[in-house]
């Protein structure tokens, strides 16, 4: 399981609705996606989407101090959260990816199933300065969680150490939103994927 049960509260959470768009556990604060639901932990806060037999779980912990070193960091939080229980053996494989599309923290980024096959776990750790906060996410499978990867995307990115505070995520905008001094030009991106394992490798621009 992972660390004090979060998979277990998964399993047998009862559903709650979400009226806050921003939850806190500690000093970080972050924002409920649209249609999940929050669930507090002693040390985390959980974010919970379940459709048919497939869940999501996403949660962020309380904050850790860093070493500096964004890989060392995430391998520190891995042992803390993932190998807290037993079904999860060693670190993930390497290497451990820039956090690149998201708005947020800066950071790296792992994954690894479980030792049954039962579950897979992504980590992120965001990195804040003297401190890093550790943010999981979990399915049955990679798929499922790639699936999600876009509102990962969005709750990372809304993720903020104090005094910083969450904003709730703004899906449309108005003629407010868009006062200011403008200006135009043109560029292109591109993204590369691993064709094998379809994992983000690079960006080019």
């Amino acid at each position: 399981m992972m660390n004090r049960g979060t998979l277990l509260l998964l399993l047998c959470l009862i559903p709650v609705a979400v009226f806050a768009q921003v939850e806190a556990v500690g000093e970080v604060s972050f924002a409920i996606p649209s249609g999940w639901t929050y669930k507090p932990g002693p040390d985390f806060g959980a974010v919970i989407l379940v459709s048919g037999q497939t869940y999501w779980l996403m949660a962020a912990y309380t904050p850790m101090t860093s070493g500096g070193d964004a890989e060392a960091d995430l391998k520190t939080a891995w042992t803390r959260i993932v190998l807290a229980g037993k079904n999860y053996q060693g670190m993930p494989a390497l290497p451990y990816y820039q956090i690149t599309h998201s708005v947020g923290y800066p950071g790296r980024r792992a994954e690894d199933s479980s030792v049954d096959q039962s579950t897979y776990t992504r980590m992120y750790v965001l990195e804040a300065g003297s401190s890093f906060i550790p943010v999981v996410a979990v399915s049955q499978n990679r798929q499922a969680l790639d699936a999600m990867e876009h509102v990962a995307d969005v709750f990372i990115g809304s993720v903020r150490l104090a005094p910083l505070r969450a904003q709730p995520v703004k899906t449309t905008i108005s003629v407010a939103d868009l006062v200011g001094h403008w200006e135009h030009g043109a560029a292109s991106s591109y993204n590369f994927y691993n064709r094998t394992t379809g994992r983000y490798e690079s960006t080019a621009s």
